[in-house]
Protein backbone atom coordinates (compact mmCIF):
# COMPACT_ATOMS: atom_id res chain seq x y z
CA UNK A 1 0.00 0.00 0.00
CA UNK A 2 1.25 3.49 -0.80
CA UNK A 3 1.82 5.77 2.23
CA UNK A 4 -1.02 8.13 1.33
CA UNK A 5 -3.61 5.35 1.19
CA UNK A 6 -2.39 2.88 3.83
CA UNK A 7 -3.96 4.62 6.82
CA UNK A 8 -7.19 5.29 4.93
CA UNK A 9 -7.54 1.53 4.54
CA UNK A 10 -8.20 1.16 8.29
CA UNK A 11 -11.50 3.11 8.48
CA UNK A 12 -12.39 1.82 5.00
CA UNK A 13 -12.00 -1.81 6.12
CA UNK A 14 -14.01 -1.20 9.29
CA UNK A 15 -16.79 0.57 7.40
CA UNK A 16 -16.93 -2.06 4.67
CA UNK A 17 -17.05 -4.84 7.27
CA UNK A 18 -19.88 -3.06 9.09
CA UNK A 19 -21.90 -2.53 5.90
CA UNK A 20 -21.46 -6.12 4.75
CA UNK A 21 -22.46 -7.37 8.18
CA UNK A 22 -25.59 -5.22 8.07
CA UNK A 23 -26.29 -6.61 4.59
CA UNK A 24 -26.16 -10.16 5.95
CA UNK A 25 -28.33 -9.15 8.89
CA UNK A 26 -30.91 -7.58 6.59
CA UNK A 27 -31.13 -10.75 4.50
CA UNK A 28 -31.73 -12.80 7.64
CA UNK A 29 -34.05 -10.34 9.41
CA UNK A 30 -36.20 -9.13 6.51
CA UNK A 31 -35.88 -11.77 3.79
CA UNK A 32 -36.00 -14.68 6.25
CA UNK A 33 -33.03 -16.46 4.64
CA UNK A 34 -31.13 -19.13 6.61
CA UNK A 35 -28.14 -17.52 8.36
CA UNK A 36 -25.70 -20.26 7.36
CA UNK A 37 -26.57 -19.99 3.66
CA UNK A 38 -26.43 -16.18 3.72
CA UNK A 39 -23.01 -16.00 5.37
CA UNK A 40 -21.61 -18.83 3.24
CA UNK A 41 -22.80 -17.09 0.08
CA UNK A 42 -21.36 -13.69 0.96
CA UNK A 43 -18.13 -15.31 2.17
CA UNK A 44 -17.67 -17.04 -1.19
CA UNK A 45 -18.53 -13.91 -3.17
CA UNK A 46 -16.23 -11.68 -1.12
CA UNK A 47 -13.37 -14.17 -1.35
CA UNK A 48 -13.69 -13.99 -5.14
CA UNK A 49 -13.89 -10.18 -5.02
CA UNK A 50 -10.66 -10.08 -2.99
CA UNK A 51 -8.87 -12.09 -5.68
CA UNK A 52 -10.24 -9.78 -8.38
CA UNK A 53 -9.26 -6.58 -6.58
CA UNK A 54 -5.72 -7.82 -5.94
CA UNK A 55 -5.54 -9.38 -9.41
CA UNK A 56 -4.51 -12.64 -7.75
CA UNK A 57 -1.35 -11.11 -6.30
CA UNK A 58 -0.13 -10.17 -2.84
CA UNK A 59 -0.52 -6.50 -1.89
CA UNK A 60 2.57 -5.33 -0.01
CA UNK A 61 2.26 -2.70 2.71
CA UNK A 62 4.96 -0.02 2.71
CA UNK A 63 3.56 2.25 5.43
CA UNK A 64 5.36 2.01 8.76
CA UNK A 65 2.39 3.50 10.62
CA UNK A 66 0.15 0.68 9.41
CA UNK A 67 2.74 -1.97 10.31
CA UNK A 68 2.97 -0.45 13.79
CA UNK A 69 -0.42 -1.91 14.75
CA UNK A 70 0.65 -5.51 14.34
CA UNK A 71 4.31 -5.35 15.30
CA UNK A 72 4.64 -3.08 18.34
CA UNK A 73 4.10 -3.44 22.07
CA UNK A 74 2.42 -1.64 24.94
CA UNK A 75 5.12 -2.38 27.49
CA UNK A 76 5.63 -6.16 27.29
CA UNK A 77 2.23 -6.80 25.69
CA UNK A 78 1.75 -6.80 21.89
CA UNK A 79 -0.78 -4.26 20.65
CA UNK A 80 -2.63 -7.10 18.92
CA UNK A 81 -3.27 -8.67 22.33
CA UNK A 82 -4.35 -5.32 23.78
CA UNK A 83 -6.86 -4.82 20.96
CA UNK A 84 -8.15 -8.38 21.31
CA UNK A 85 -8.61 -8.00 25.07
CA UNK A 86 -10.44 -4.70 24.57
CA UNK A 87 -12.85 -6.41 22.16
CA UNK A 88 -13.37 -9.30 24.58
CA UNK A 89 -14.17 -6.92 27.46
CA UNK A 90 -16.54 -4.88 25.29
CA UNK A 91 -18.44 -7.96 24.10
CA UNK A 92 -18.58 -9.39 27.64
CA UNK A 93 -20.00 -6.12 28.94
CA UNK A 94 -22.66 -5.98 26.21
CA UNK A 95 -23.76 -9.57 26.79
CA UNK A 96 -23.67 -9.63 30.58
CA UNK A 97 -24.39 -6.07 31.68
CA UNK A 98 -26.85 -4.56 29.19
CA UNK A 99 -30.45 -5.05 28.15
CA UNK A 100 -29.20 -5.58 24.61
CA UNK A 101 -27.27 -8.61 25.83
CA UNK A 102 -30.43 -10.08 27.35
CA UNK A 103 -32.21 -9.52 24.05
CA UNK A 104 -29.40 -11.21 22.12
CA UNK A 105 -29.69 -14.33 24.27
CA UNK A 106 -33.48 -14.26 23.93
CA UNK A 107 -33.37 -13.99 20.13
CA UNK A 108 -30.75 -16.73 19.96
CA UNK A 109 -32.80 -19.03 22.17
CA UNK A 110 -36.22 -18.57 20.54
CA UNK A 111 -36.71 -15.87 17.95
CA UNK A 112 -40.48 -16.21 17.81
CA UNK A 113 -40.87 -16.07 21.59
CA UNK A 114 -38.58 -13.03 21.71
CA UNK A 115 -40.74 -11.30 19.10
CA UNK A 116 -43.90 -12.03 21.11
CA UNK A 117 -42.37 -10.43 24.22
CA UNK A 118 -41.90 -7.18 22.33
CA UNK A 119 -38.22 -7.45 21.46
CA UNK A 120 -37.34 -5.83 18.14
CA UNK A 121 -35.78 -8.96 16.68
CA UNK A 122 -34.78 -7.27 13.43
CA UNK A 123 -32.82 -4.61 15.32
CA UNK A 124 -31.00 -7.21 17.41
CA UNK A 125 -30.11 -9.18 14.28
CA UNK A 126 -28.80 -6.09 12.53
CA UNK A 127 -26.66 -5.23 15.55
CA UNK A 128 -25.21 -8.73 15.88
CA UNK A 129 -24.42 -9.12 12.19
CA UNK A 130 -23.13 -5.56 11.94
CA UNK A 131 -20.83 -6.12 14.91
CA UNK A 132 -19.65 -9.39 13.37
CA UNK A 133 -18.79 -7.63 10.12
CA UNK A 134 -17.06 -4.76 11.94
CA UNK A 135 -14.90 -7.15 13.96
CA UNK A 136 -14.11 -9.15 10.81
CA UNK A 137 -12.78 -5.94 9.29
CA UNK A 138 -10.73 -5.33 12.43
CA UNK A 139 -9.34 -8.86 12.24
CA UNK A 140 -8.33 -8.31 8.63
CA UNK A 141 -6.52 -5.09 9.57
CA UNK A 142 -4.66 -6.83 12.38
CA UNK A 143 -3.61 -9.75 10.15
CA UNK A 144 -2.49 -7.53 7.26
CA UNK A 145 -0.54 -5.30 9.63
CA UNK A 146 1.16 -8.26 11.28
CA UNK A 147 2.10 -9.91 7.96
CA UNK A 148 3.04 -6.66 6.15
CA UNK A 149 0.81 -7.74 3.28
CA UNK A 150 -2.59 -9.08 2.23
CA UNK A 151 -4.00 -11.33 -0.48
CA UNK A 152 -7.13 -13.26 -1.35
CA UNK A 153 -5.99 -16.23 0.74
CA UNK A 154 -5.66 -14.22 3.94
CA UNK A 155 -7.73 -15.84 6.67
CA UNK A 156 -8.66 -18.89 4.61
CA UNK A 157 -9.52 -21.73 6.95
CA UNK A 158 -10.08 -19.43 9.91
CA UNK A 159 -13.81 -20.08 9.64
CA UNK A 160 -13.22 -23.68 10.76
CA UNK A 161 -11.12 -22.48 13.68
CA UNK A 162 -13.82 -19.98 14.64
CA UNK A 163 -16.58 -22.60 14.54
CA UNK A 164 -14.49 -25.06 16.55
CA UNK A 165 -13.55 -22.41 19.14
CA UNK A 166 -17.15 -21.30 19.64
CA UNK A 167 -18.47 -24.86 19.99
CA UNK A 168 -15.66 -25.95 22.30
CA UNK A 169 -16.35 -22.83 24.34
CA UNK A 170 -19.85 -24.09 25.14
CA UNK A 171 -22.00 -22.16 22.68
CA UNK A 172 -25.00 -24.24 21.68
CA UNK A 173 -26.06 -24.79 18.08
CA UNK A 174 -29.68 -24.37 19.14
CA UNK A 175 -28.85 -20.86 20.35
CA UNK A 176 -29.37 -18.93 23.56
CA UNK A 177 -26.40 -20.53 25.32
CA UNK A 178 -22.80 -19.32 25.26
CA UNK A 179 -20.36 -16.92 26.87
CA UNK A 180 -17.47 -14.72 25.79
CA UNK A 181 -15.13 -16.32 28.32
CA UNK A 182 -16.08 -19.78 27.08
CA UNK A 183 -15.35 -18.75 23.50
CA UNK A 184 -11.98 -17.34 24.63
CA UNK A 185 -11.12 -20.68 26.23
CA UNK A 186 -12.20 -22.47 23.05
CA UNK A 187 -10.00 -20.17 20.96
CA UNK A 188 -7.02 -20.87 23.22
CA UNK A 189 -7.62 -24.61 22.87
CA UNK A 190 -7.71 -24.37 19.07
CA UNK A 191 -4.61 -22.14 19.00
CA UNK A 192 -2.75 -24.60 21.22
CA UNK A 193 -3.89 -27.50 19.03
CA UNK A 194 -2.75 -25.72 15.86
CA UNK A 195 0.65 -24.80 17.30
CA UNK A 196 1.13 -28.27 18.75
CA UNK A 197 0.37 -30.02 15.47
CA UNK A 198 2.67 -27.64 13.57
CA UNK A 199 5.55 -28.21 16.01
CA UNK A 200 5.00 -31.97 15.72
CA UNK A 201 5.25 -31.72 11.95
CA UNK A 202 1.68 -32.87 11.31
CA UNK A 203 0.69 -32.37 7.67
CA UNK A 204 -1.65 -29.44 6.98
CA UNK A 205 -4.13 -31.84 5.41
CA UNK A 206 -4.16 -34.05 8.50
CA UNK A 207 -4.62 -30.92 10.60
CA UNK A 208 -7.84 -30.24 8.69
CA UNK A 209 -8.99 -33.81 9.32
CA UNK A 210 -8.26 -33.54 13.04
CA UNK A 211 -9.99 -30.15 13.39
CA UNK A 212 -12.99 -31.46 11.48
CA UNK A 213 -13.17 -34.40 13.89
CA UNK A 214 -12.91 -32.01 16.85
CA UNK A 215 -15.86 -30.01 15.51
CA UNK A 216 -17.98 -33.15 15.04
CA UNK A 217 -17.17 -34.40 18.55
CA UNK A 218 -17.96 -30.98 20.03
CA UNK A 219 -21.31 -30.89 18.21
CA UNK A 220 -22.16 -34.37 19.51
CA UNK A 221 -21.33 -33.25 23.05
CA UNK A 222 -23.50 -30.15 22.57
CA UNK A 223 -26.34 -32.32 21.26
CA UNK A 224 -26.11 -34.63 24.26
CA UNK A 225 -25.91 -31.71 26.69
CA UNK A 226 -28.95 -30.01 25.12
CA UNK A 227 -31.00 -33.21 25.18
CA UNK A 228 -30.03 -33.88 28.80
CA UNK A 229 -30.94 -30.29 29.75
CA UNK A 230 -34.34 -30.55 28.07
CA UNK A 231 -35.16 -33.85 29.77
CA UNK A 232 -34.08 -32.62 33.22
Amino acid sequence: LSPEFAMLSIPAALMLGLLLGLFNGALVAFAGLPPFIVTLGTYTALRGAAYLLADGTTVINSNINFEWIGNNYLGPVPWLVVIALAVIVLCWFILRRTTLGVHIYAVGGNMQAARLTGIKVWLVLLFVYGMSGLLSGLGGIMSASRLYSANGNLGMGYELDAIAAVILGGTSFVGGIGTITGTLVGALIIATLNNGMTLMGVSYFWQLVIKGAVIIIAVLIDKYRTRHHQSA
